[in-house]
């Protein structure tokens, strides 16, 4: 049986700068490691986006609550997560409109394969450190409150288009998440690794204080630029969604492009064909229009070189 211990571990600044590096070379463009204790605010993030109007294909999002609210049901002894994004901007989009127009995301390799593999890797280096350390990696593979707990860094925050927008790469991100059986949270603080292209914030590690009983995070320590919530008289999303999934009330499931493409089962009604176009699995005006979106295309060649200037590597874009 594998020994499980509440206490940290040493954790010099030489592995969190060795840690920084590890993600620059994986092109992990955020890091944070928060207490699977934070799922107790979860529940509510979730009933926001779906509500009760989750249609009968998704069905399966509503099971096993249980697990989302205790993620050490999905890794025995659970003590951390450690939430990661990769970034699959595009600023070469374009598409004929006589042809289908895929999704970013859905270009290239499935991007579940690769963020698998990414996590393995992490989880490997954090072994060779940590020999007795166990973990599990999550991508979609498992109930879990992803978007919750990404949103715990200091570097992310929910954007009205209902996704996940990063400080400096906007909403074009996947998310992963890897699952621990070691306590690497000190005083229950979520750390926040700053991996930003050009570190103008100058603090390579953020500490951010947990509310016990809601769950929620409570002022940072050493805090960098925040990620900015959007502004109330932006509606550029809602204005760029062609179906009117986005709205200021709430998130319509059933009208929503991804849903009707990837997961509905049903004739698509009539009145959101011509809506819908030629796009399939998601439209990225939604992301683009966003707040952040058209700043992120603008930036020059260059402006986020390195690393993490690209999600896929050559050689998976054609795979």
């Amino acid at each position: 049986m594998h020994a499980l211990s509440d206490e940290l571990p040493e954790l010099s600044a030489d592995f969190w700068l060795k840690l920084e590096h590890k993600c620059n070379e994986l092109q992990i463009i955020s890091l944070h490691i928060i207490p699977t204790g934070y799922a107790i605010g979860g529940k509510k993030s979730f009933d926001e986006k779906f509500g009760t109007d989750i249609p009968a294909d998704l069905e399966y999002l509503s099971r096993n609550r249980e697990v989302r609210d205790n993620p050490s049901l999905i890794l025995e002894g659970a003590r951390s997560v450690i939430s990661i994004s990769l970034s699959y901007r595009n600023l070469d989009y374009n598409a004929d409109p006589h042809y289908g127009c895929i999704s970013a995301y859905a270009r290239g390799r499935d991007y579940h394969k690769v963020m698998k593999q990414r996590l393995e890797r992490l989880g490997e280096w954090l072994r060779n450190i940590f020999p007795d350390i166990r973990y599990r990696a999550i991508t979609d593979s498992a109930p879990f409150y992803e978007q919750h707990f990404a949103a715990a860094s200091s570097f992310m925050v929910k954007g009205r288009n209902n996704l996940i927008r990063h400080r400096d790469a906007g909403s074009m991100i996947f998310l992963g998440e890897l699952l621990v059986d070691m306590n690497l949270n000190a005083d229950g603080r979520i750390i926040t690794l700053n991996l930003t292209p050009e570190s103008s914030d100058g603090n390579l590690l953020t500490f951010t204080g947990i509310n016990p009983v809601t769950g929620e995070t409570e002022e940072a320590d050493n805090p960098p630029s925040p990620a900015i919530a959007c502004p109330d008289k932006c509606h550029r999303c809602l204005d760029a969604c062609p179906t009117g999934a986005l709205n200021p009330q709430k998130f319509i499931v059933s009208k929503c492009i991804s849903y009707l493409t990837i997961e509905y089962g049903g004739y698509i009604p009539d009145e959101l064909w011509e809506k819908i176009g030629n796009r399939i699995y998601v439209t990225d005006l939604v992301k683009k229009n966003g707040a952040k979106g058209l700043e992120w295309l603008k930036y020059k060649a260059g402006k986020f070189e390195g690393p993490s200037a690209k999600f896929f590597t050559e050689a998976e874009l054609k795979t």
